[in-house]
């Protein structure tokens, strides 16, 4: 048995300026052929498809393609039929036609009629910081029995007129956390192969928004309706409740967080989250920062490549620079005084989401401020390698700022407190501050809509 391995993850933020690139995934991972089964490729599922075949001895995989890179703005045209063209070109060369596909997608993603239509299984992840290796094995588990069986696949799915912000999209914790046990208490009843829950992640500006819940059962149409049934309703009587918030304005933030007596306080900056398609570039938390002249050293990020070349033909020494909000629409730049104390460059490094460039990175001390000015951004920006590299000891910092909205987990070795400031961007939480064009209307919390219910779709 011949079973076709391929993987395109990019996150798509239709609010931002820029455009995907094919040189985009150049930076972080672009993978062929065997170079795709390397360990380490990709960002965890294929490692997880690889771990369950492992000990099939009736299957062969055959890779394709691995192509990731970080969130951002939507795909150019160029980069998605040059992705697409060499996906299908592999799979006819690989496998031929009429096959069963199975496609995994991150639970933030906008679920369509046209995959539902495309695929016979579509799977979501389960967590929220994400299990990329338990998403592959889950996956592959679940084909492998629909292949080896040969069942017939019932399936039921439905879209919910919602959307909601970041705030609390952690699935160890508040209404998230009921709705995706929930479904995993259905998923273990007779009949049921697989549910999947897609709280769409809300700055997708497209036809068919919303979130989404899909169900697949063996040769029963009615146990797949009632599972999405009662998953849908559920989520939206608990809509009002993903709306409760802790942020408070980016001022009080820095206030709140320079008076803590101990302790590193993370301030999460919710508008500029680089794994939701943030630029990374605001520099709406460091200009408060700058102008409270915080007491106490505080670690910031921020990616700035005019800034980096500046540092970089300046050298270490005195300087005066003008900081981040080059991209941003909803910041502007911040004039600092400080000192280049380090710099980098060529650094390659291999995380949860596969390798990446750093590129070259220019660390600027500025009274208690260290900032760390990237030429790129990558999925290591909300990690502490990007201090650690420079020379930063996190055991030194009282304040971080972390471009994330709910990304915390690697910090938890030191954090003490967590502020979420209520800034504004691309990815911000005030979602009907943001101008929507695509969105189905009406839709909840952008219109009046207090009387909804399921009606899930059927397709055999």
């Amino acid at each position: 048995m011949r079973i076709a391995l391929a993987q395109v993850s990019q996150e798509s933020n239709t609010f931002s300026r820029e455009r995907t690139e094919v040189t985009d995934f150049q930076r972080s991972s672009l993978l062929f052929g065997p170079e795709v089964l390397e360990p380490g490729a990709g960002d965890g599922i294929i490692d997880g498809v690889r771990a369950f075949f492992a000990d099939k001895d009736d299957v062969q995989l055959v890779p394709i393609l691995c192509a990731n890179t970080t969130p951002g703005g939507k795909l150019s045209g160029e980069a998605a039929r040059f992705l697409a063209g060499k996906l299908m070109d592999g799979a006819r060369a690989a496998l031929g036609a009429g096959i069963p596909i199975l496609v995994i997608l991150d639970h933030h993603a906008n679920l369509t009629r046209l995959m539902i239509e495309s695929a016979d299984l579509v799977a979501g992840f389960e967590t929220q910081p994400h299990d990329f290796r338990a998403a592959g094995i889950k996956g592959a588990r679940t084909l492998y029995h629909l292949i080896r069986r040969r069942v017939r696949i019932a399936r039921a799915w439905v879209k919910v007129p919602m959307i909601a912000p970041q705030d609390r999209f952690l699935t160890s914790a508040g209404p998230m956390k009921q709705w995706f046990d929930h479904a995993r208490e259905l998923e273990g009843e007779t009949g049921i192969l697989s549910i999947s829950l897609f709280p769409m992640q809300p700055w997708i500006d497209v036809r068919e928004g919303g979130w989404g819940v899909v169900a697949y059962a063996e040769d029963d149409n009615a146990i797949a309706r009632e599972a999405v049934k009662a998953l849908a309703d559920q989520a939206w009587q608990l809509r009002k409740e993903f709306w409760v918030s802790e942020r408070v304005p980016p001022e009080d933030a820095v206030r709140q967080a320079a008076a803590e007596p101990q302790g590193l306080v993370l301030i999460s900056d919710m508008g500029d989250a680089v794994y939701a398609g943030g630029p990374g570039d605001s520099a709406c938390i460091l200009g408060q920062l700058w102008a409270q002249q915080v007491p106490v050293l505080s670690f910031v990020p921020i990616v700035d490549p005019s800034a980096v070349k500046e540092a970089f033909g300046r050298g270490l020494g005195p300087i005066e620079l003008s900081l981040g909000g080059k991209t941003d629409p909803f910041s502007r730049p911040v004039a600092v005084s400080g000192r280049i104390a380090a710099l980098s460059q060529g650094l390659k490094i291999v995380t949860d989401k596969g390798q990446t460039d750093l590129g070259r990175t220019a660390l600027v001390e500025a009274g208690n401020l260290r900032v760390v000015l990237l030429e790129n951004r990558s999925f290591t920006m909300i990690q502490p390698l990007i201090f650690t590299h420079l020379g930063l000891e996190m055991e030194m910092a009282r304040i971080v700022v972390t471009k994330t909205g709910s990304n915390f987990q690697f910090f938890d070795r030191w954090r003490r407190k967590l502020i979420r400031a209520d800034s504004q961007g691309v990815t911000q939480s005030d979602l009907k501050g943001l101008t929507w064009r695509n969105l189905p209307r009406p839709i909840f919390p952008l219109d009046n809509l207090d009387d909804w219910a399921a009606e899930p779709q059927i397709r055999e």
